[in-house]
């Protein structure tokens, strides 16, 4: 992995939190990054930071790099596309992170062949804890995939999928830190409602899903078997769980996964 260089188009926060995790995970060195934006002063605020190269131009970018990485808003892939056109960049290992935007879709954009990977980090990135979903166009080799997969486990969890689970993947796994930090803000909001200090409850509720995950995960037990373990018979978690399935919440959630689905759909054509 020592040999492979990365470029990255776009210095946003995912890109210094994959770009943080390579490094700190020594899949490459400082040397073997280079980033390029449209708005300098954020590469150069990235090269500060990570002591990586900047490129004066995309074609500059290409010729250091044998992975480009896409890191820009899906609103701005058209620039990309345009300007890696114009740049007559030779076939390369793209990886896209760019939200709602799919493989066929990149490559019919650019005019010369390159080996195309699509990939959905989430927030978990930021400290290293991502569920990134991964997908491979059809030109993508065993080594180029072993690749893409060692970059995306620098910050997480990595899950191999097909393309057509990407918009489930979004509402279940991308949108779902959101559905967590509402649960923990209903419950603070119930804790402070009967005093307790905000910024104790909001500790208090967020370590308490803290140590259930871990929890979970080092078991390697099934949730339903964690919740038989913590809901005893006639106990308060029962006589709470009760409540959930009377006012039928198992419903209301599928109701938001699939309205989360289909605006995902939309939103990638």
């Amino acid at each position: 992995m020592k040999r492979i260089t990365i470029g990255f188009i776009g210095c946003g926060n995912m890109a210094s939190a994959i770009a943080k995790g390579v490094l700190e995970h020594k899949t490459v060195s400082k040397k073997a990054i280079s980033v390029f934006d449209v708005k300098r002063h954020r590469a150069m605020s990235f090269r500060k930071r990570f002591g990586v190269n900047v490129a004066t131009s995309l074609k500059s970018l290409a010729d250091k790099s044998a992975i480009l990485m896409i890191a820009v808003k899906p609103q701005d892939k058209g620039k990309v596309f345009s300007g890696l056109n114009k740049a007559g960049v030779p076939g390369k290992m793209i990886i896209s992170i760019m939200a709602g935007v799919k493989i066929e879709k990149i490559k019919s954009s650019l005019r010369q062949k390159h080996a195309v990977v699509r990939a959905m980090p989430n927030i978990g990135a930021f400290v290293k804890h991502s569920t990134t979903a991964v997908t491979f166009g059809k030109h993508v080799t065993g080594s180029q995939k072993k690749i893409a997969k060692t970059i995306f486990d620098s910050i997480g969890y990595t899950v191999l999928l097909k393309e057509k689970y990407f918009d489930l993947f979004t509402a279940i796994i991308g949108s779902g830190p959101a559905y967590f930090y509402y649960l923990v803000d209903i419950m603070t909001k119930f804790g402070v409602s009967y005093g307790i200090r905000k910024k104790d409850a909001e500790k208090m509720v967020s370590n308490a899903f803290l140590g259930s995950a871990i929890a979970m995960v080092r078991h390697g037990h099934s949730p339903a078997l964690m919740i038989k373990k913590v809901a005893s018979k006639g106990g308060v978690t029962e006589a709470a769980l009760k409540v959930f399935k009377k006012r039928n919440v198992k419903r209301a959630i599928y109701g938001a996964l699939n309205a989360a689905i289909k605006r995902s759909k939309q939103l990638s054509g």
